[in-house]
């Protein structure tokens, strides 16, 4: 899953918000693995994990998003508040087409209501 991050300041490290839309959300929880990519530095990936998801969704530009948060305790130096970036969460392996199904069973069963 890519998404959207955005680093907050803390007293211990760093906090990275993770944007996800509704459907994306569904399929993560606390404690998975997390691989961070900030624009500010494109040749170093972060690992952190999942530390917890917003209980509410909030309003999008089509669809609700849902915020994910994880911690960087040793975050570089050149990772500054309010840098973006990309994140990728792991949520374990399924097989492609079981992916892409479930990709379009979900679009259609969305939008067209049957």
């Amino acid at each position: 899953m890519l998404s959207h991050i955005v680093t907050l300041p803390q007293d211990a490290g760093l906090e990275v918000e993770i944007t996800l839309s509704e459907d994306e959300a569904a399929q993560v929880c606390a404690r998975q693995e997390v691989r961070l990519k900030a624009r500010a530095l494109p040749f170093e990936t972060l690992s952190t994990r999942v530390d917890r998801v917003a209980p509410a969704a909030a309003h999008g530009e089509r669809q609700g998003n849902v915020t994910v948060y994880c911690r960087l305790d040793h975050a570089p130096a050149g990772l500054l508040s309010e840098m973006t970036g990309h994140a990728r969460i792991c949520t374990g392996r399924r097989p492609a087409g079981e992916v892409l199904l479930g990709r379009v069973l979900r679009f259609l069963r969305t939008e067209f209501w049957w």
